[in-house]
C-alpha cells in the first residue's frame, strides 16, 4: 500500500519541482492492471475487519503482492522505478525472513500513537510482528516511526524510502531516463571558465568552512564556553552581512573574476594573521580579523552567482545553478570534517596553514581565466566598470519587483529559523535522544540532503514552477521541524533533518535562478550582495534568540519556532512570487557587456 502512497508524494513533488500536467499524463506505464491486484491483496489481508483468509495462506500471499509489484516496476524498466523496485525487494526480503509480517520495534509502534496492547497480545498485527531478540534483519523493518501528531502516522523502513525516492525520480523526469536528464549537468562543465568558477568556489568554501569549523572547535576547547562560541559565530555573521550591504555598489565595478581573485588572495593574507593570533594564544586579533575576513567574504558568492548566466547560455543556467550548490554543499560537509579533525589531530596552526593553502589555491584557479581563451577584452572591461550602480537603485530594484521583494522577504525568514534551528539542535538533540554526538550526525543528515536537494533542482525538466515550489519547500520544512520536534526516535530525526537539506537545497537553486531572471546584469551582484546580507541579519537574529527561547521554554521550543517561521515564509512566498514573471532582460540595461 505504500507504493500507491509514494506515487502521490511523487506526484506532489514533482508538481512542486516544475513538473506539468501534460507531462504526467504523456508518462507510459505498463501492467498497471498489477497495481491493482497487489493493493487488493493487501487490503484483503490486512485492513480491518480481519479477512476470512486463513492464517496459514496470509505470509504466502502477502509476499505474492510484492512479487506482483517488483513485476510491474520491471516491466516499465526505468532507473527510477529500479530504485522502487530494490525498495519492494528489500521489504520482500524481511517480510519473508519474519513469516511473512514485517518487523517493528514496540518504541516505534507507540511512538504512532497506536495501542500496545493490539501488538503485544499475540506478537504480531496485521501486517507488522513485534521486533525482538528472534527478528531477523530487523534493521530493514519499520525502524522510521512518524509521531502520532502527524496526520496518518506511520512507521516505515528502508525499503519505503528507496520505494518513495525511485518514484520521485522516475514522475520528476517525466517518466524520462534521469540519466539523461543529468547530462544537462554535464554540459556546463565543458566551458572552461565555468570550470574555473566552480572549482575556486569548491576550494575557498572548503577553507571558509573549515576556518569556521577549526577556530569554533579552539574556541571551545580552551575554554569550554558555548556563550563565547555563540558571539564569535554572531559576530561573523554581522561581519558578513555588514560587507555584503557595503560591497553592493562597488562589485560591477571590476570583473568578477579578478573580484573573486582579490578576495581569495585578501582572505589569505587575512589567515595568516588569524594563525599567528590563534597560535599565541590571543582570542580578541582572532575575533577581529576573522570578521574582517568575513566582510570581505561576502563579495565571493554575488559574484559568483552573477556569473553563472553570464558564462552559460539560457537553458543551461538552472543546471549551473545546480553544480554551484552541489559545490558548496560538498565543501561544507569536508570543510566542517576537515576542520574538526585538523584542530584536534594536528592543532590550530596546522589547521589554519591548510585553510591558507585553500585560500592560495583558489586564487591561482581564478587568476588563470584571464589567460584563458574566454577571457573578455580589455574594452570590455572598461566599459562595465564605467555602469554606475548606486546602492538606492539595487534596493529599488528589490523592493519594486514583488517576485523580489517576496524572495528577499521569505529567504530571511526561513534563514532565520534555520540560524534558530541550528542553535537549538544542540541541545534538543542530547536531551531526546540522549546522544552527545547525535549534532554532529545532525549536521551531517542536513548536508547530505543539501546535496540531494540541489542535485535534484538541476534534472528537472524545467525551472518555470519554481516559485511555486519555493513556498512548497518552506511548507515542507515547516512539517518536517514539527516531526523533528515531536520524535523521540534517533533514525526518525536523522531522517528528518535529511529531508529538511532536500527542501533547503531545491530552494537555494530556484532562487538563485529567479534573482538571476528578474534582474538586470549590472544589478545582479549588487542584488546578490544585499539579499545575502539580509540573510545573514536573519541568521543572526536566529543564533541570538536561541539561548533566550531555550532558557524559557526549553530547545524543543526553538525547533517549534523554527517551523512557525517556514509557515511565514512559505506564505509569504506563495503570496508574493504568485505574480507574473518579469524577466530581467527585458530591462535594455540587461544588454550591457558582461563583468567577467
Amino acid at each position: 500500500m505504500f507504493l500507491g502512497a509514494a506515487i502521490l508524494v511523487a506526484l506532489l513533488i514533482a508538481w512542486a519541482l516544475g513538473l506539468r500536467a501534460p507531462q504526467i499524463v504523456r508518462i507510459e506505464i505498463r501492467g498497471g492492471a498489477l497495481v491493482f491486484v497487489a493493493l487488493a491483496v493487501q487490503l484483503l489481508l490486512f485492513v480491518e475487519p480481519p479477512s476470512l483468509i486463513s492464517r496459514g495462506l496470509e505470509a504466502p500471499l502477502h509476499v505474492a503482492s510484492y512479487v506482483l509489484l517488483m513485476v510491474f516496476l520491471l516491466l516499465n524498466r526505468r532507473p527510477g522505478l529500479l530504485i522502487a523496485t530494490l525498495g519492494l525487494g528489500l521489504n520482500a526480503l524481511v517480510i519473508i525472513a519474519n513469516g511473512g509480517r514485517m518487523p517493528i520495534s514496540l518504541h516505534a509502534w507507540t511512538a504512532t500513537g497506536r495501542d500496545p496492547a493490539t501488538i503485544t497480545a499475540t506478537g504480531a498485527y496485521n501486517n507488522n510482528v513485534l521486533a525482538g531478540a528472534h527478528a531477523h534483519l530487523a534493521w530493514l523493518g519499520d525502524i522510521f516511526a512518524l509521531p502520532a501528531s502527524v496526520p496518518l502516522a506511520t512507521a516505515i523502513s528502508v525499503g519505503d524510502l528507496l520505494i518513495l525516492t525511485g518514484m520521485i525520480v522516475f514522475v520528476a523526469t517525466g517518466g524520462r531516463d534521469p540519466w539523461s536528464q543529468a547530462a544537462a549537468l554535464r554540459e556546463p562543465l565543458r566551458v572552461s571558465s565555468f570550470r574555473r568558477l566552480i572549482a575556486g568556489r569548491a576550494v575557498s568554501d572548503l577553507g571558509d568552512f573549515l576556518t569556521m569549523t577549526a577556530i569554533v572547535t579552539w574556541l571551545y576547547e580552551r575554554d569550554h564556553s558555548v556563550a563565547l562560541v555563540s558571539t564569535f559565530l554572531i559576530v561573523r555573521i554581522l561581519a558578513g552581512s555588514a560587507g555584503g550591504l557595503a560591497a553592493a555598489s562597488l562589485l560591477h565595478r571590476l570583473p568578477y573574476f579578478r573580484t573573486l581573485a582579490i578576495v581569495a588572495i585578501v582572505r589569505g593574507v587575512l589567515t595568516v594573521g588569524v594563525l599567528v593570533s590563534a597560535v599565541s594564544g590571543q582570542i580578541a586579533p582572532v575575533f577581529l580579523i576573522v570578521c574582517i575576513s568575513a566582510a570581505v567574504g561576502s563579495a565571493t558568492s554575488p559574484s559568483a552567482a552573477s556569473l553563472v548566466p553570464e558564462l552559460l547560455p539560457g537553458r543551461l543556467t538552472q543546471a549551473g545553478n545546480s553544480l554551484h550548490g552541489v559545490a558548496a554543499s560538498c565543501a561544507f560537509v569536508l570543510g566542517a570534517a576537515l576542520g574538526a579533525a585538523s584542530v584536534g589531530e594536528l592543532g590550530i596552526g596546522p589547521a589554519l596553514g591548510i585553510d591558507l593553502a585553500s585560500f592560495a589555491v583558489a586564487a591561482a584557479l581564478y587568476r588563470s581565466f584571464a589567460h584563458s581563451e574566454d577571457s573578455p577584452t580589455h574594452e570590455q572591461h572598461r566599459l562595465a566598470s564605467e555602469q554606475q550602480v548606486p546602492r538606492r537603485e539595487i534596493f529599488t530594484a528589490l523592493l519594486s519587483n514583488r517576485v523580489l521583494l517576496g524572495l528577499t522577504a521569505s529567504f530571511t525568514i526561513v534563514t532565520g529559523a534555520m540560524g534558530l534551528l541550528n542553535a537549538s539542535l544542540p541541545g534538543f538533540l542530547s536531551e531526546r535522544l540522549g546522544e552527545p554526538a547525535a549534532y554532529g550526525y545532525g549536521l551531517a543528515a542536513i548536508g547530505a540532503g543539501l546535496f540531494c536537494g540541489q542535485l535534484l533542482a538541476g534534472i528537472v525538466p524545467d525551472d518555470r514552477s519554481a516559485r511555486r515550489g519555493i513556498s512548497l519547500a518552506f511548507a515542507a520544512s515547516a512539517l518536517i521541524l514539527l516531526v523533528v520536534s515531536s520524535t523521540e526516535i534517533a533514525a526518525t530525526a536523522y531522517l528528518m533533518l535529511f529531508a529538511l537539506g532536500c527542501a533547503d537545497g531545491t530552494t537555494e537553486v530556484a532562487r538563485d535562478s529567479l534573482v538571476q531572471q528578474q534582474l538586470a546584469p549590472r544589478l545582479r551582484a549588487g542584488g546578490f550582495s544585499i539579499s545575502d546580507a539580509l540573510q545573514r541579519l536573519g541568521m543572526a537574529t536566529g543564533f541570538a534568540a536561541a539561548p533566550v527561547i531555550a532558557h524559557l521554554a526549553g530547545p524543543e521550543a526553538g525547533v517549534k519556532t523554527s517551523a512557525i517561521l517556514c509557515l511565514v515564509g512559505a506564505a509569504i512566498a506563495g503570496l508574493l512570487l504568485a505574480a507574473k514573471l518579469q524577466r530581467g532582460a527585458a530591462d535594455p540595461a540587461a544588454v550591457a557587456p558582461p563583468t567577467y
